[in-house]
Formats: structure tokens, sequence, C-alpha cells
């Protein structure tokens, strides 16, 4: 009773009613007149009703807007007229819960989440600000003023302004600031500025027409305007595309100045940089084809391939640094490792590392072999099939050679064959000279018009031709020689054949061959891997029946006869002498005439005879 009496009292002393408002304070001062109860203090709290879980959830029929201080969950709760509310921002207790800024605790993923319970969109702002939106069409868009007028649907748009422009066209990625920025803009027709993704800072920026096309980096087909079906990955890779389409770069600056060039492939940093309208170019490699700006139809696989090209049409470039001087040059292939590298002419073809590396002005060759023709520059029509073959050669023209290091040492002689490894490499300056067959050569650097053929054959003396080696022992067919011998085109014929004068003046002989002296008398001034073998012993013991050519040359001097027969060398001291002896039959007819002649006369003479008996 006493406690009642207190409380009512200090109720009296310190409350001052003003209608239905109640204060408690100690300043004496009136209750709010918007509050039934108005508390002040400065040293003191409220304490509100304080009870566990289970004394709180026991409560019958809590009014709504009860509100207790629950002792396990140290957080305060009021009753919303259905259940029970957190207010404090601790987990648990159903639908409501307050969500603290420094992080929350036992949540439960299957009930707890951040958003609408109704079918709104989601927007976020900082200052107001747009700073995001989770569209229920289905559109993402994150960063300040990201897709701003956007009304299209299933638009994923983060980053500073990405997307800022456009409206009503959907199923756009622009990730990075101000990527596809303008896109839309004046797009009346409905497959234009649709299907576009931009990653990167001012990716696609300038695109408003421009469909399907991919821009991946740092201001990636930044002014694509109306290009389609585009793909750029790298930074300022199709930067200046405007209209161009169906463009593939990827590489840092790939295809970076095209504007309007179509249905280009640049793969590497820098492929392609320069093309501005060339159409149809492929370069795959760091710098490939990076100078070509009105070229078209070229195709450079590898490192600086085709790096100078600007205006030169259908070539190919395989491998680190081919092609890589040609500007205007049309219509070249070199494969391999610096084939063709200095080449700024057309139509040549070179395959191999080394190629033609040094040819600059020189047309229509074709080389297949590493270093083929490797120091060819302004040679042209030349044909190179073998490692190394054709390597001097700087101003030779329609030469041939097939085999290793065959022709190797030709410098400017034109017209030649080589067929065989190291055929024809003692040539430097010849012309018209054949060799073919292993080692077969000339045994001078400035032979005319000299064949040899078959291995290790030799031929030493201009217009002459060699057929086979000093081991052969037999050459034949199954058809006798047929030389030319046509009655309308010989001029000067007379009868001036000696007979038996000259026939009687010869020494038939047999004998043996010195082969080891005369291979090296024909290789004389050769290398030595070049130098002549025996290669069939049994050759030094076979017995031969012929002519001695000096003997002959003399037998013919005697008569003033020029004898067909003889091959005579130029220079003694570096050919060989030789005897045609299909020319003997000629004095041999003249020979069995005269005898024949002789015969009649005796014949005569011994009737006569007969009628002087």
């Amino acid at each position: 009773m006493k406690q009642l009496i207190y409380f009512l009292f200090a109720i009296f002393f310190f409350t001052i009613t003003n209608g239905q408002n109640v204060a408690i304070n100690t300043d004496g001062s009136v209750a709010n007149s918007s509050a039934m109860l108005d508390i002040k203090s400065s040293s003191k709290g409220v304490l509100i009703p304080r009870m566990t879980t289970q004394q709180r959830t026991a409560i019958v029929s809590p009014a709504a807007g009860l509100l207790v201080y629950d002792t396990d969950t140290n957080s305060f709760w009021f009753y919303n007229g259905s259940t029970w509310t957190n207010l404090s921002g601790s987990v648990g207790g159903g639908s409501g819960v307050n969500w603290k800024l420094s992080g929350n605790n036992g949540t439960n993923s299957s009930s707890d989440f951040i958003g609408t319970t109704d079918n709104e969109s989601l927007r976020f702002k900082v200052n107001y600000e747009h700073y995001g939106l989770l569209d229920t069409n289905g559109s993402v868009l994150w960063g300040k003023h990201s897709g701003m007028n956007n009304s299209g649907f299933s638009n994923v748009a983060i980053g500073p302004k990405a997307l800022y422009n456009n409206t009503n066209r959907s199923n756009l990625v622009a990730i990075g600031d101000s990527a596809l920025f303008h896109n839309g803009i004046d797009a009346f027709a409905p497959g234009h500025a649709i299907g576009n993704t931009a990653i990167g800072s001012k990716a696609l920026f300038a695109n408003t027409n421009g469909s399907h096309n991919v821009a991946i980096g740092n201001l990636a087909l930044t002014n694509n305007t109306e290009g389609d079906d585009n793909v750029a990955i790298g930074a300022h890779a199709l930067r200046n595309n405007i209209t161009g389409y169906d463009n593939i770069a990827v590489g840092l600056g790939a295809l970076s100045s095209n504007t309007i060039g179509t249905h280009n492939i640049a793969i590497g940093r820098g492929s392609l940089y320069a093309n501005t309208t060339g159409t149809e170019n492929t370069a795959i490699g760091n710098s490939a084809l990076m100078n070509n700006i009105f070229g078209n139809n070229n195709t450079a696989l590898g490192s600086a391939s085709l790096f100078a090209n600007w205006n030169g049409q259908n070539n190919t470039a395989i491998g680190a640094s081919t092609l890589s001087v040609n500007q205007s040059g049309t219509n070249s292939t070199a494969v391999g490792y610096e084939a063709l590298r200095l080449s700024t002419s057309s139509y040549n073809t070179a395959l191999g590392s080394g190629t033609f590396s040094a040819n600059t002005s020189g047309v229509y060759n074709s080389a297949l072999g590493y270093s083929a023709g490797n120091n060819n520059t302004t040679g042209s029509r030349n044909s190179v099939f073998g490692a190394l073959s054709l390597t001097a050669n700087t101003l030779g023209n329609q030469n041939t050679a097939i085999g290793y290091q065959s022709m190797n040492a030709n410098t400017e002689g034109s017209f030649n064959v080589a067929l065989g490894n190291s055929a024809l490499t003692g040539n430097i300056k010849g012309n018209y000279n054949t060799s073919i067959g292993y080692n077969a050569d000339v045994t001078s650097d400035n032979l005319t018009n000299a064949t040899s053929i078959g291995a290790n054959a030799i031929v030493n003396a201009n217009n002459k031709v060699v057929i086979g080696n000093s081991s052969v022992t037999s050459i034949g067919g199954f058809a006798n020689w047929s030389n030319f011998s046509d009655g309308r085109f010989k001029q000067n014929v007379q009868e001036n054949v000696p007979g038996l004068a000259f026939i009687n003046k010869l020494r038939p002989v047999t004998y043996t061959l010195n082969v080891d002296a005369i291979n090296e008398f024909n290789s004389k001034g050769l290398p030595a891997e070049k130098k002549q073998q025996v290669l069939n012993a049994d050759k030094k013991n076979e017995m031969y029946t012929g002519f001695m050519a000096q003997e002959v040359e003399q037998a013919a001097k005697s008569l003033d006869y020029n004898f067909s027969g003889i091959d005579k060398p130029k220079d003694e001291t570096k050919q060989t002498y030789a005897l045609r002896y299909s020319d003997f039959v000629v004095p041999l007819v003249k020979a069995i005439q005269e005898q024949q002649k002789m015969i009649e006369d005796l014949k005569r003479e011994i009737e006569q005879l007969k009628k002087l008996q």
C-alpha cells in the first residue's frame, strides 16, 4: 500500500496533464501535443518489458504493435498483427528482417534475401542518382547512369553510362565505362542495333545501327556505327571501324584503322593495324600485314609476315618475316621463315625457310627447299627445288635447279638446268648449260651450251655433251644414233674427202685406259668433293680398239684434210681430245670407192692383156 501511495505521489509531483497528453520529466515542461506520453531525461532511459523467446511467444492474443525485449535474441520484437518481427536486425523470426550495415549472421539462404516480394523492379541510387536497376523485364543495369533510357528487355549494362542511350533494343551486353553508349540512336529498322556485346571502356561506344558485334577490350570497335557481325577482342581492336562488316580482330590494335574494309581476319598484336578499306585479308601473328591499307585477298601467317604490304593483292605469306618488305607486289606465295622477305615484286612462290629471302624485284620465281635461291635479288623466272640450291644467284634468269645444293654457285648465269644433288655447282656465269645427275657438272664457271648427263658426268667445253663418267663401259639402246643429215640444208658441198691416202695413214691400235689419270685431268680445279672417282675398277683392265686422236689429227693435216671426226680441244691444258668414230665411215667409203675403181681399172687391163695373147 505504501508503494502505491509513493507512485501516485510521484505522478502528481512530476506530471502535468494537458488534455490526454502525459509528460514525465523534471523540468516541469508540458507534453508535446503530438505525443500521448512525453518522457524526458538526460541521464536515464525507458525499460521495455524483458522476457525469453518462450515467454514472448506464449503471450496470448498479442496486440498489433506490442513491443518487448527478447533476452534470448538480445533484440527488440514487435507484433505486426500476424507475426513477431525482429526490430534490431538480428536474423530469425520470420519476414521483415532488417539487415545490418556491418553484416549479418545466422542467415538462411532459403528464406533470407535483399529485394522485393512483389513484381516490381529494384532500383539502386547514390545521392538520389541512378546507380543500378534489377528490372522485371530481365535487364540488369549497374553503374552510374547505366542504361538510363533503357526499355529493352534482357539487357546487361555494367559500368558508368553503359548502354546510356539505348531505349527499346534488347538482348544487349555492355560492360565497361560508356560501352554501347550510343546504341540504338536513330535505329528504326527492326534488325538494327541488336545482339551486340561490348566489354571494355567505350567498347562499341559510337554504335548506333550495327548489329551482332562483339567487342572485348578498351576502345574495341569504339567508332563503329553501322558495321555488323564484327568481332574485336583486345584494346583498340577495330577501333576506327565505321561500316565494315564480317571482320574478326584479336589482339592489341588489330585492324585498328579499319573503316569500311570487310571480311578481314586479324589475330595478333598490331595485325592489319593500318588496314582501312582492304577486304578478304587474313593476318595471324604479331604485326602481320600491319601496314596493309588497300590490299585485298592477302594471307599472312607469322610474326611480321607481309609487314610492309599496303596495296599488294592475292599474296600468301606463311612464316615469320615472310614477304615482310612487299608493298604492292601481287600474286606471290611465301612459306617459311624469311621466305621472300625483301621481295617487292609479283608472281613469286617460295616454300621453305630463307627461300628467295633477298629477292627484291625478280618476278615469276619458284623455290622449294631451305634457303633455296636465298640471294636472288633481281633474277626472274627461276625455278629452284632443293635445299641450298641456287643460293648464290643474284641476277640470273630462267634457271631451273632441282636437288640439294644444285647450281649453288651460280650468280648471273641464265637459262641453265641442274637436275640432281650438287648438279652444276661449278657454273657461275655460264648460260644455256644442262647438268643431269648427281654431281654432274662443268669444269669451267662460264661455259655456254654445255651438257653433262649422268652421275659425276663432267663437260669441259662449250657446245659439248658428255654422257656418263669414266666408269661407264657401255652406252646404247635399241636403235642406232641418227645424225642430222638433210641435203636441203647443206651448202658448199665438195667431193674432197681423201680415201686410201687418209686411211693408209691411220694406225689402228688396242689399248687400256688410265682412268685415274683421266679423272684427275677432268677434275682439275674442282673441290675435293667434286673430283671424279673410279667407280668401276674393272674399267682399268678393259681392252679397247681404236686410234690415237693426235695421230689422226696429224694424218689429216698432212693431207690438208679438215676431218670432222676429230674433237680437238680449244685448250689442251683443260680439255681432252676425242674422236667421232662414225665420221670415219666417210673416208672409208671413199677408200672403198677408190679401191673399186682400181679394181675396175685392173680388170680392164687384164682383159686387154688377155686379148694380146
